[in-house]
């Protein structure tokens, strides 16, 4: 058990040292500069998020080393992780095209999907559901929706890097109760390493985490939720998830019902507008560790317990939150908040 919580802060001190080395790299080599679509005001360097990559793709080999991950879980979380973690850093330094990134985010959805097996239960009321093929298809459309999920919510200072941490504590403990120690210890892992990063990336952000890591965040965790499907239920993992699953889904919705605009770049995400609506960045972090902690969490405890209720509590959730998203503005520009005089 010592040599576990030595792990955690070995894994906690190893994104913290390597973000701080980037920080000091992207200074002169990697800069967002603000433009119209921006949240922030003055350029940061940006790319910090290659020290959870690198954290993460070690901890996976140690873990496999120490036979706490299959091989087939620790080859989707090593391989499908780095090819995502790849593609967003090309993205970093020079933009790629969406059909581009769409393709190969597809295919390292497809590669992990299979050498995890696929999704093996899903609770449906009294019935034990086993997809298949069907369940396949779907985990790869959800995991790749996951990748680019979270890219869209990496917005603002503190929120994509919170989220990480927050699912990563939630999830380890979930499966921890559950009896499967050695994706609970790798979630653990993820945890600190997220929260290494978080220290610098916190508002005001000394430096941003970008596409090499918030992609790829997105297929870690989606990742683990589908391989241990038998463990914790699917419904559990995605209400952990619906903060970012409301945002970005009515916002592209909506950016596409009103402006005819799936890919855009833009600044109608919902944390967005709230954070112009409430002055900074760090208000509305604050407010989603509280909704997290208080609505999001026990529900998803809940229905790890009684996976039977997932089928309903879930879509409940889901659909009361993408309400909220759409009462709050998301995908509409300032502009549009208030209809025209004539």
């Amino acid at each position: 058990m010592h040599h576990f919580y030595l792990s955690i802060l070995v894994a906690f001190t190893i994104s913290l040292n390597v973000v701080a080395f980037v920080c000091m790299w992207a200074q002169t080599h990697q800069l967002d500069v603000p433009n119209e679509r921006s949240s922030h005001a003055t350029p940061t360097p940006k790319g910090g998020g290659i020290a959870i990559v690198l954290t993460m793709l070690l901890a996976t080999a140690v873990l496999y080393g120490g036979g706490h991950l299959a091989p087939g879980l620790a080859v989707a979380l090593g391989l499908s992780g780095a090819i995502v973690a790849l593609l967003g850093h090309i993205d970093d330094r020079r933009e790629l095209s969406a059909a581009f990134r769409l393709v190969v985010q597809v295919l390292a959805a497809m590669l992990a999907v299979w050498l995890v097996g696929g999704v093996s239960v899903l609770p449906l009321g009294p019935y034990d559901w086993q997809p298949g093929v069907i369940g396949g298809v779907i985990a790869v459309v959800g995991l790749v929706w996951m990748i680019n999920l979270t890219n869209f919510m990496d917005g603002i200072d503190g929120l994509a890097a919170s989220h990480a941490v927050l699912v990563s504590l939630a999830g380890s403990a979930l499966l921890w109760s559950a009896g499967a120690s050695g994706a609970a210890s790798y979630m653990l892992l993820l945890a600190a390493a997220s929260a290494g990063f978080l220290v610098f990336n916190w508002p005001p952000a000394t430096i941003f985490m970008g596409d090499v890591s918030s992609g790829f965040l997105g297929l870690l965790i989606g990742t683990i939720a589908i391989a241990t499907a038998e463990h914790v239920s699917l419904w559990a993992w995605g209400i952990l998830m619906t903060p970012f699953m409301s945002d970005a889904t009515v916002t592209r919705a909506m950016r596409y019902r009103l402006y005819g605009d799936l890919f855009g770049a833009h600044r109608a995400h919902v944390y967005q507008r709230l954070s112009r609506r409430l002055g900074g960045h760090q208000p509305v972090v604050r407010r989603f560790w509280a909704l997290s902690l208080c609505v999001y969490v026990p529900l998803a405890v809940y229905v790890a317990q009684v996976p039977s209720s997932g089928w309903f509590i879930m879509p409940t959730t889901w659909a009361v939150s993408f309400v909220i998203a759409y009462r709050l503005g998301a995908g509409r520009d300032d502009a549009d908040d208030e209809p025209a005089t004539a």
